[in-house]
């Protein structure tokens, strides 16, 4: 996996894709880590819940949930 430090660096690079293309799949890649490192909250049986001690209180196995990316402009 390219390190989100490569990927930073991929931002100021000039090589085989414009500038443009490469800040732009830098900036998604980055922003998809971001979202996917770490659920919002949980669901456990069509129960939303905001910790995973708060999901671990119910019986059946507790279903993360991430946000939507949010891709800088």
């Amino acid at each position: 996996m390219i390190s989100d430090e490569r990927l930073d660096r991929i931002l100021g690079l000039n090589d085989c894709y414009s500038p443009e293309e490469m800040k732009e799949m830098a900036k998604e890649i980055l922003a998809y880590r971001q979202a996917f490192s770490e659920p919002y909250a949980y669901e456990v049986k069509g129960i939303l819940c905001h910790t995973l001690e708060e999901a671990e209180i119910y019986v059946g196995k507790p279903d993360p949930l991430f946000t939507k990316p949010t891709i800088p402009e």
